[in-house]
């Protein structure tokens, strides 16, 4: 299903042919719902990329606050 040709995308990178024509294989889907696939998913992977500083400085709050309680748990303080 070499269908790349008729898409109305503006220079369409070798990248996205290739993932084009391997998910209409695989699926046997057409090229419009193929290509719409493929654009969101690079779209949730983006915005998945922009989240990592948010989730990152949140797991760092976790971990020094866990590490507070062990220090005062070691030295003999209540953990409230």
């Amino acid at each position: 299903m070499e269908t790349v040709r008729m898409l109305k995308i503006k220079n369409p990178s070798e990248d996205f042919k290739d993932q084009l024509n391997k998910l209409m294989r695989e699926f046997s889907c057409t090229k419009r719902y193929a290509k719409d696939v493929i654009l969101l998913a690079k779209n949730v992977i983006s915005s998945q990329k922009s989240l990592i500083p948010t989730n990152l400085s949140g797991v760092q709050g976790k971990i020094a606050k866990t590490k507070r309680k062990i220090k005062d748990y070691n030295l003999g303080k209540e953990i409230i």
